[in-house]
């Protein structure tokens, strides 16, 4: 289920999420998909999330200012071994 982390051998895909305002920081959420192939990512923290990262994009893409790319769906398509990260 979501939510439920993939602990099995074959696991290819990590997210984590770090709860910024405990270090009087904002909140950053980090997904890596180290698969061949692109990834659907849920987001476990509502947001919207402002894209900073995302490696599977091309140039000038790949890194955006914050609030040039701004997610309001819960989920987040990941390219093939590439990585994004995300503030709140």
């Amino acid at each position: 289920t979501t939510g439920d982390p993939e602990l099995s051998d074959h696991s290819r895909s990590l997210a984590f999420f770090l709860h910024g305002p405990s270090q009087k920081d904002e909140d950053i959420y980090v997904m890596i998909n180290a698969h061949w192939e692109a990834f659907t990512f849920h987001f476990q923290v509502d947001g919207p999330w402002h894209r900073m990262v995302n490696t599977g994009l091309d140039h000038p893409d790949d890194f955006v200012e914050k609030g040039q790319d701004i997610i309001y769906t819960n989920t987040y398509l990941i390219g093939p071994r590439s990585m994004a990260v995300f503030v709140k």
